[in-house]
């Protein structure tokens, strides 16, 4: 494959992620007076570091060099998955979902869905270009 079809697989892989957080977030707030509810969320981001060879502390320079060296094959193998994030009870009756954070968390999420949009949005108008797409039509 090439570095453009990965980066907009990646780029797809990354929105699904986004979208099962949506509902996820979504839930969290729909069940925070639910006795015993435990707070979903999704993994995606430590896993797709992990196989980039990335660091939380790395510089965001430039994104797309830690692209071009980056483990492909891994890379396509990292999957959203819903974990539950049980740990601190915020009630008394054992639910951990904290309605101010989840909303904010929600609104985030939101703005880093359109982000990755617009970036799949980029990659295909650029293809677009360089078919011949904004020569004529």
């Amino acid at each position: 494959m090439s570095l453009t079809s990965d980066v907009m697989a990646l780029l797809q892989t990354a929105l699904t992620a986004a979208d099962m957080r949506q509902v996820a977030y979504a839930n969290n707030i729909a069940n925070a007076d639910t006795p015993g509810y435990q707070r979903m969320d999704v993994s995606f981001e430590d896993a797709l570091q992990q196989a980039l060879g990335l660091t939380r502390s790395a510089s965001p320079g430039d994104p797309l060099a830690a692209l071009t060296g980056a483990d492909w094959q891994a890379v396509r193998q990292i999957q959203p998955t819903w974990v539950v994030a049980g740990g601190t009870l915020v009630d008394n009756n054992g639910n951990n979902v904290d309605l101010d954070a989840e909303m904010a968390q929600l609104a985030t999420n939101q703005i880093r869905y359109n982000g990755l949009v617009q970036a799949l949005r980029s990659d295909f108008d650029r293809l677009h270009a360089v078919i011949g797409g904004a020569s004529g039509g």
